[in-house]
């Protein structure tokens, strides 16, 4: 018996326990980030749409605040609009969804003591966490897949697509890591929630602070990393990266 077994049992179970609630969280993200894809070539028909946008945007701090740094705006295409109006709402979908559902699986599961029940059978000591990280991190890569896809067929340069689906996976993943510690350390499903959406707010807050001043601190934030990847705007494939090797750790 290692510390996994039973872990493909535990994955089914997840799976079936979550048969609405999973769909219902992955068309949510995707469809809100797709439906602005949408409408942006209709709001945005032309380069002189494009340029007029980013003078609007461009040097407005609350805009930038909650929309990103802007990369990209010195050459404007319409793929960099799309990236400033859903990344940053796009990555805070997925992390709360990626909070909530590892929550659900872990420390809520213990807290109702059904961990206890699971754990009466041959089940290793790490599997019901990392069934849950498992299906939940899935999840995430499903909403990429579809996401690129989606943007793709709307016309969206392919590239560029991929790499702003990829950085709400992996944004996601970072979220999936961070509730799964916050679960071992934590007493309760509660202060789990509690100390997992602080780090998202933090992380939030981080980026906003430095967009806005056009410093070093969104370096500091899982969700910086996610837009480093400069999406259409000459994509950085390494900042990615940051965010699997956080996720991970």
């Amino acid at each position: 018996m290692t510390t996994l077994t039973g872990l493909g049992r535990l994955v089914t179970l997840t799976l079936r326990r979550d048969r609405l609630r999973l769909p219902l969280w992955v068309a949510a993200v995707t469809g809100l980030v797709l439906v602005s894809a949408a409408s942006l070539l209709s709001v945005y028909p032309d380069q002189a749409a494009v340029e007029d946008y980013v003078a609007l945007v461009g040097d407005n701090p609350a805009l930038v605040a909650f929309s990103g740094p802007g990369y990209g705006f010195d050459e404007p295409n319409i793929g960099v609009v799309l990236v400033n109006e859903t990344q940053v709402f796009g990555c805070l979908g997925i992390a709360l969804m990626s909070i909530f559902l590892v929550n659900r699986h872990t420390r809520a599961e213990e807290e109702s003591e059904r961990a206890e029940l699971l754990r009466a059978n041959v089940v290793g000591r790490h599997a019901l966490p990392a069934a849950a990280v498992v299906v939940i991190g899935a999840a995430n890569v499903v909403i990429g897949l579809l996401s690129t896809a989606g943007f793709a067929a709307l016309g969206y340069p392919k590239a560029g697509s991929f790499a702003l689906a990829g950085s709400f996976v992996v944004t996601g993943l970072v979220f999936a890591g961070v509730t799964a510690v916050a679960a071992q350390v934590m007493s309760s499903s509660r202060a789990t929630l509690g100390l997992a959406s602080a780090a998202l707010a933090v992380a939030f807050t981080l980026r906003a602070i430095g967009d806005i001043g056009d410093n070093a601190l969104r370096w500091a934030s899982p969700i910086g990393w996610a837009q480093g990847a400069r999406a259409f705007a000459g994509e950085q494939w390494w900042a990615l990266g940051l965010c699997v090797f956080a996720a991970l750790a």
